[in-house]
């Protein structure tokens, strides 16, 4: 009697996948586009497989649920925003005495430039941490860089006993004035730039625009 031999089928465990494929790399890319032209609420793991190429069971072999997938776009894609903009070196040590409209525009530059390896951060930063319902926002406040965003507040201060700066600024939210002005232009640019007689710029130029308005205000002080 001849011994039945197994039908050949697909193992069970990991899905089979190219060696050269770094699958969950393409997961959590396609993920955070996802998040960030739809919101997280509204992206299903289907879709996700699907943009990444991927079958269903892809997913859910390196990502339990929908929650564990968010927790490592957070950590693995968004938080490289903030490593970004905050990392300290030779010009931008925020905890140190430091010229306040230096740190202030290094930080407009810091943004505008990470968004150019991250073009996804906008949106998403519309959509999850600043919309009430986001669900990003507490994940961030977790991982916000207190010490750096109050060194510059402080440098805003001191500015201000010196009477270098505007004595109406709140330092606090004078840092925080440029992640929301830099952002919210960044995100809206698609909108505002359709407006009749609005011109095309480019980051260089939007940064100008950006440092212009913060340091100079209205009144277009001359320098």
């Amino acid at each position: 009697m001849k011994t039945r031999k197994p039908a050949r089928g697909r193992r069970r465990g990991r899905p089979v996948v190219d060696a050269g494929d770094d699958v969950r790399g393409k997961l959590l890319d396609a993920a955070v586009g996802l998040y960030a032209e739809q919101g997280i609420a509204a992206t299903t793991v289907a879709q996700v497989a699907r943009h990444a190429g991927v079958t269903g069971a892809m997913v859910h072999y390196y990502f339990k649920n929908r929650e564990q997938l968010t927790d490592a776009v957070f950590l693995e894609r968004v938080l490289r925003f903030r490593d970004l903009v905050w990392h300290e070196d030779e010009d931008f040590q925020p905890t140190q005495p430091k010229d306040a409209d230096l740190l202030l525009g290094l930080l407009i530059r810091r943004v505008i430039a990470a968004t150019e390896e991250l073009p996804w951060l906008p949106n998403l930063w519309v959509k999850e941490v600043l919309n009430e319902s986001g669900l990003l926002r507490e994940r961030l406040m977790k991982h916000f860089p207190v010490q750096q965003l109050q060194g510059v507040a402080q440098a805003v201060a001191r500015e201000q006993r010196a009477g270098r700066m505007n004595r109406e600024l709140q330092p606090l939210l004078a840092v925080v004035s440029v992640f929301g002005l830099t952002l919210m232009l960044l995100a809206t640019r698609k909108v505002w730039g359709r407006l009749p007689g609005a011109v095309e710029l480019d980051n260089t130029k939007l940064e100008r625009h950006i440092v212009s308005l913060l340091q100079n205000g209205w009144n277009g002080r001359k320098s």
